[in-house]
């Protein structure tokens, strides 16, 4: 069996032992929940969506306020006991609540998406799988995000003392968007009190402007066939990381996250194969190049 394939079980067996105890979270029951979902609905500024993509929906509390504003949502949690309930409490016939690993789900298949969310799930996925491995759900759902398209996302940063919640953590979680090609359209901090503790949560709204020729999004590397060969095409080039692995590739780890770095193309060599590609490899030995531009650290 797959170390994959373990983590996998591992976050389903987790979660739906939670789930299978009630509402491990209150997401139905506390008034901070609900102002934050409020909240969250608020930073969308009245905005209508075709197709939303929500992760790690849970029991559908926050699903049932997007089916306000979408005429199409894929609503998924790796929970079985909390999509039973999502499905259980009804709602708009457009909501398709799926069991499901989103970092065992195409976005791309089923897309683009006008809208994906991601409320309370980016550290949860931080602490099961490889930074590399968050690192290219983030690329991919960017690459599934129509031009114009949006991405909600809020994460606690305050308040609570645990480890995934760090603020430096959430930090990096977020500048990984910015980072493989999303905006920042809009943000703002909610403060509140749940269960006699004072918590910070980040609500951050990123979009994704249409690539202009030339630009270094437009010869990214989830869009390149091989991207060393469009290394000439990018101006103002800092710098070429080089990374070999056996078993996931860890290029993230030296890039991204990093503010000051942009990663602009991606290239991968394996044992198994000659020539490049812009897929990740795994299970096997890789040569990996990234190639970033530089900023100004801000």
């Amino acid at each position: 069996m797959s170390e994959r394939t373990l983590i996998a079980q591992k976050a389903e067996s987790f979660f739906d032992d939670l789930w299978k105890r009630g509402d491990p979270w209150k997401l139905e029951t506390s008034d901070f929940e609900r102002i934050k979902y409020e909240r969250e609905i608020g930073i969308l500024r009245g905005r209508h969506y075709s197709r939303v993509l929500e992760i790690g929906c849970g029991a559908g509390w926050f699903t049932r306020s997007l089916a306000q504003i979408a005429d199409q949502i894929v609503a998924l949690d790796i929970s079985p006991t909390a999509i039973a309930r999502a499905q259980a409490a009804g709602g708009s016939e457009f909501t398709d609540f799926r069991v499901a690993n989103v970092m065992d789900y195409n976005p791309r298949a089923e897309g683009p998406w006008d809208l994906v969310v991601m409320s309370e799930t980016i550290y949860y996925l931080g602490w099961l799988y490889s930074f590399f491995d968050v690192a290219w759900l983030a690329a991919e759902l960017f690459a599934a995000t129509r031009d114009k398209g949006q991405l909600l996302m809020a994460n606690t940063c305050g308040g609570v003392e645990d480890y995934l919640l760090r603020p430096w953590i959430i930090r990096t979680y977020h500048d990984l968007f910015l980072n493989v090609g999303y905006q920042l359209d809009a943000e703002e901090t909610f403060r509140g009190t749940k269960d006699g503790t004072d918590i910070e949560v980040i609500i951050s709204l990123f979009g994704k402007a249409p690539a202009q020729k030339g630009s270094p999004v437009a010869v990214s590397y989830w869009q390149m066939a091989d991207p060393l060969r469009a290394i000439p095409k990018v101006a103002g080039i800092g710098a070429v990381f080089c990374n070999i692995s056996s078993g996931s590739p860890t290029w993230g780890t030296m890039c991204f996250g990093l503010r000051c770095w942009t990663p602009v193309g991606i290239a991968t060599k394996t044992n198994s194969g000659s020539g490049l590609s812009s897929g990740a490899s795994r299970g096997m030995v890789s040569l990996t190049v990234v190639l970033c531009s530089c900023t100004t650290a801000t």
